[in-house]
């Protein structure tokens, strides 16, 4: 089995936030998305990875560059044009071969257990495809699948509310014969001028093939939109803390009066006087101020946290980072590389990418501020979990 990421697209659902780096790139708990979907393939035993890259496709490049370090071997393959999901699958005809393939947006992600579960799915004797499904209230707002005895019997594009009965949407996420490379051939352009997969897969079912529904199992979100980024970042910390493997470095410094709950500290670290830290992780050199409280937080390496700071539940400090005495930070935030956050700084709900400065005593909530963005000295800037507020570059200027 080989896998397939369809990773050309600019992104514009990211309001201007893909304007400095391909949304693939962008960081969900301070790790690239494509690395998150790199990590789930592995987890399905593939090598084998073709990319289909377009926007800003060299930085890409750069960042996975041969695959290894995720333990597969990619190729790239441009997509010129952007005509549509089922132009970029032909595209990898060569590739694919006479392999089944897993097929996966570059911009999905889905809780981790669920990929080796496809994969065992596609393996069934009497499946000829499977493709993944997310119960919603309403399926209008995507692509409607209509799902009788674990079989897909239909797939309905953007239908009118009510119209559907189950509540399916297709979650993008597919695992497929070669064989079906041939419908794409047959495909034609769609109203919007695109060359739709979905054509392919309804004529494949046209033919009597058994496609498989799998309901996704916890999370699944398509990040289409800072809102979506900032619901995914809580997601994967809650995948991540409290850590596997847990304990205290005898090369790390502990202050009197620290307590260290469920968590790991690496050699190097500075934990101080009475500091509380709960199923958190530290990285090796990072350093700790005295009095702060953090719950499922990780600190990379390097990082730092001033006297005092309380961090909520699912936060991430990313290298280089430093915050502040008396800041709180979290639940459900993630500070970039060498971010630094003032004194008494609130940060709530809310990523920010590398280079950002923050502040003493600015409050932000629902934010998702761009690489280098300036927020002044006790700016007061709140979005909502339905409405996020973006920080642009330009914006900051």
């Amino acid at each position: 089995m080989k896998a397939v990421i369809l990773a050309a697209g600019k992104g514009t659902r990211m309001r201007g936030l893909s304007n400095n780096a391909p949304k693939p790139l962008l960081p969900i708990a301070n790790r690239p998305i494509v690395s998150l979907i790199l990590e789930r393939i592995r987890s399905m035993q593939i090598e084998e990875v073709a990319m289909v890259i377009g926007y800003k496709g060299e930085m890409i490049k750069e960042h996975v560059g041969d695959g290894s370090r995720y333990g597969t071997q990619v190729q790239y393959i441009w997509q010129e044009e952007q005509l549509g999901t089922g132009h970029a699958a032909l595209l990898c005809e060569e590739f694919i071969g006479d392999d089944s393939f897993v097929l996966i947006f570059g911009d999905i992600l889905a809780r981790g257990d669920n990929y080796p579960a496809m994969a065992e799915m596609a393996r069934q004797k009497d499946v000829d495809g499977v493709l993944t499904v997310f119960p919603v209230e309403d399926p209008s707002g995507g692509a409607a699948v209509e799902v009788e005895n674990g079989r897909v019997k239909q797939i309905i594009e953007k239908p009118e509310p009510g119209s559907v009965q189950n509540a399916y949407n297709n979650a993008g996420i597919f695992v497929w014969p070669a064989e079906i490379i041939e419908e794409l051939h047959h495909v034609e352009l769609s109203p919007r001028g695109e060359y739709e997969f979905t054509d392919a897969i309804l004529a494949w079912m046209d033919k009597g093939k058994h496609v498989a529904a799998l309901e996704l199992r916890g999370y699944w979100d398509n990040i289409t939109d800072p809102e979506a980024a900032i619901r995914m970042n809580q997601n994967v910390l809650a995948d991540l803390l409290p850590p596997d493997e847990q304990g205290i470095d005898e090369g790390a410094e502990v202050g009197d009066g620290a307590e260290l709950a469920g968590s790991q500290v690496a050699a190097g670290a500075r934990i101080g006087n009475g500091t509380r830290l709960e199923d958190s992780v530290v990285g090796r050199d990072a350093v700790i101020g005295a009095n702060v409280t953090a719950h499922a937080a990780e600190i990379a390496p390097g990082a730092r946290v001033g006297a005092g700071c309380k961090l909520g539940a699912h936060v991430s400090i990313a290298e280089g980072a430093v915050v502040e005495p008396g800041c709180a930070i979290g639940p459900n935030t993630s500070i970039g590389r060498n971010v630094r956050v003032g004194e008494r700084a609130t940060v709530t709900s809310t990523i920010l990418l590398d280079d950002v400065q923050v502040g003493a005593g600015a409050s932000v909530i629902h934010v998702m501020a761009d690489y280098g963005v300036r927020i002044d000295e006790d700016d007061n800037i709140s979005g909502s979990p339905d409405q996020a507020v973006e920080l642009l570059n330009e914006q900051a200027e």
